[in-house]
């Protein structure tokens, strides 16, 4: 498909979580203007740490809400006639 810019992640960015709940592929990638401290984990032990730590947890759904609406916001910008 076609390239899209959707969000730009900052300091503390996340990325790549979003098929944690299906365990479905979903492929993104990202591209860094500056450097770049990458941690990689399996889900499972992301999905612990969201287990045992609630306030990682409530933050994650909140990251989790404003990154739908964003592409709410693409979708319906780019399908209106």
């Amino acid at each position: 498909g076609r390239e899209r810019h959707l969000m730009i992640l900052g300091a503390n960015g996340l990325l790549g979580d979003c098929s944690l709940p299906t365990s479905a592929h979903y492929g993104v990638s990202a591209l860094a203007s500056s450097e770049v401290h990458l941690l990689a984990l399996p889900a499972s032990d992301f999905l612990e740490a969201l287990q045992m730590h609630p306030e990682l947890a409530q933050q994650h759904r909140q990251l989790s809400s404003r990154r739908f609406g964003v592409l709410l916001q693409y979708r319906y910008k780019h399908l209106r006639p």
